[in-house]
């Protein structure tokens, strides 16, 4: 099974780095919302968010440094990795969240953790919230239930 390349968690954004002084660094996973990575062939029915309605049109998709195409295409490759490869994408965030709450505590921090920061796939979150009960997850969801 092909890894990922690239960091699924970013860990550098303008509303997260308000935590520090709180005491908190946070890391978020960005994909491609909704069906931005659809393809005709390979990614048919890709739907990260599948209650996306007329927030689609607000989505914080292309804020910040989302605006770039190589942003774009990464968030892109990540969604399409996890649709390929679920579980190695699963293990990936996994190693990543015990490397990050290391450094975390190393600097007097608390990790959060925010899966779903331009998707909706509370599955994710949940699995993996049941790994870290330690750590602080947080999230939300159009999902009903």
């Amino acid at each position: 099974m092909p890894t990922y390349q690239h960091p699924i968690f970013t860990f550098e954004n303008a509303k997260t780095t308000k935590g520090e002084p709180l005491g908190y660094v946070t890391a978020i996973r960005y994909l491609a919302p909704s069906d931005e990575a659809s393809s005709p062939v390979r990614f048919k029915n890709l739907n990260t968010c599948p209650n996306a309605g007329a927030c689609r049109s607000v989505c914080l998709y292309t804020a910040g440094r989302g605006v770039f195409a190589t942003t774009q295409a990464a968030r892109i490759a990540k969604t399409r990795h996890r649709a390929l490869h679920r579980e190695d994408h699963l293990a990936q965030m996994f190693n990543e969240i015990l490397r990050a709450n290391e450094r975390a505590r190393k600097h007097g921090l608390k990790l959060a953790v925010r899966v779903n920061g331009t998707s909706d796939l509370p599955g994710d979150a949940l699995e993996l919230a049941r790994e870290f009960p330690s750590i602080q997850f947080y999230d939300y969801t159009k999902l009903a239930g």
